[in-house]
C-alpha cells in the first residue's frame, strides 16, 4: 500500500478503545465521525497499524489533539512529499506506460496510487455490507465512502453484489492495465462499470497527489483519453436521469456485450435520446450530446 503507516500495537489499541468508551461512543459512531469503516476502526482497537492519512480523522473523532505516542495529528509534510517522490508504481506492478508517455510520471503514479486507495475503500464497504441483512444498500450504512462517490440515481441498488462487482472490476483493471506497454493510450474502460471505476481511481489518486504537492490538475484529460466516450459517465455524475430501458442502463453496467462506444463509433441520436432524453448532435464520425 503506498500510504505510510504508524505502528499500532496493544497499547495504542487499548488507548483508542478506552477513549472511545470514555466518550460513550459505539465503534460505529466513532468510525462514522472519523469517516472510515467500522471494521477498520475495530482493527485499530486490536492493535493494527494506522495509515498516516487517517490519523487526523481518528484524533478528531476522539477529541485528541495528538495521537498518543506521537507529536502531531497528521503526517509530516516532508514525509508526505517523500512518499510521493519515492513511490515507484513499477514495483507494485501497477505502472501504465501509456499514462507516463502521454501525461507524465505523476499521471502513472496517480493511477497506481488511486487504484490502491479505492480498492481499500471498497473492501471496507464490503466488510460493512457483509455484516448486514441481505439486500442492504450503501445508503443504509452508518458510513460509506462509496455512497457519496457513485452516481446518485441508483443509490438504493448499491448492495453487496454490486460492490463486489466493483471490487472484481478494479482487480481486473489492475491486472490488465499494466500489460498495455504501448506509446498509445490504453483504453481502460469498455463498459459503464469500468468507466465508473476508472473515474473513482483518478479522482482519489488526484486527492493524494495534490496533498503531496504534485500537479495533477489535468486528470480529466487523462480520463477522457482512457475512457471513450467519457460524456456518458459525465452525464450520470451530473445528475442527468438515465432511462431504465436505455442501452447503458444500470443492469448493463458490467455487460461486455453492451460496451461504451469506441471513439469512432457512431452513436445515433435515438440511442442518446433513449438513454438520457437528450438530443444528439453529430460531428463527423463522433456524436456528442446537448
Amino acid at each position: 500500500m503506498p500510504p505510510r503507516t504508524i505502528a499500532g500495537g496493544a497499547e495504542l489499541g487499548a488507548a483508542i478503545r478506552t477513549r472511545r468508551e470514555e466518550l460513550d461512543m459505539s465503534i460505529e459512531d466513532a468510525a462514522q465521525r472519523a469517516g472510515i469503516g467500522s471494521e477498520t476502526w475495530r482493527r485499530y482497537e486490536t492493535g493494527s497499524n494506522l495509515r498516516k492519512d487517517k490519523v487526523r480523522a481518528v484524533c478528531r473523532a476522539l477529541r485528541w489533539s495528538v495521537l498518543p505516542g506521537t507529536s502531531s495529528t497528521e503526517p509530516d509534510d516532508d514525509d508526505l512529499g517523500e512518499d510521493w517522490n519515492e513511490y515507484d508504481p513499477k514495483k507494485d506492478g501497477l505502472y501504465v506506460a501509456g499514462l507516463e508517455l502521454n501525461f507524465g510520471l505523476d499521471a502513472a503514479k496517480t493511477f497506481a496510487w488511486g487504484s490502491d486507495v479505492v480498492l481499500d475503500h471498497i473492501k471496507g464497504d464490503l466488510e460493512e455490507l457483509g455484516r448486514q441483512p441481505r439486500g442492504t444498500h450503501l445508503g443504509e450504512l452508518g458510513h460509506s465512502w462509496l455512497d457519496g462517490a457513485l452516481p446518485e440515481q441508483w443509490r438504493v441498488r448499491y448492495d453487496y453484489d454490486f460492490v463486489f462487482r466493483l471490487k472484481a472490476t478494479i482487480d481486473q483493471i489492475r491486472r490488465t492495465a499494466p500489460a498495455a506497454e504501448s506509446v498509445m493510450m490504453p483504453r481502460l474502460a469498455q463498459t459503464v462499470g469500468e468507466g465508473v471505476v476508472v473515474r473513482l481511481i483518478l479522482e482519489q489518486g488526484d486527492v493524494f497527489a495534490d496533498m503531496y504537492g504534485a500537479d495533477t490538475d489535468g486528470w480529466p484529460d487523462w480520463y477522457d483519453a482512457i475512457v471513450e466516450p467519457d460524456w456518458i459517465i459525465d452525464l450520470m455524475y451530473d445528475g442527468r436521469y438515465m432511462s431504465e430501458d436505455g442501452p447503458w442502463a444500470f443492469e448493463n453496467w458490467f455487460d461486455p456485450t453492451i460496451p461504451l462506444p469506441d471513439l469512432h463509433d457512431y452513436v445515433t441520436p435515438e440511442m442518446v435520446e433513449k438513454a438520457f432524453g437528450l438530443a444528439a448532435v453529430s460531428d463527423g464520425d463522433e456524436t456528442t450530446s446537448n
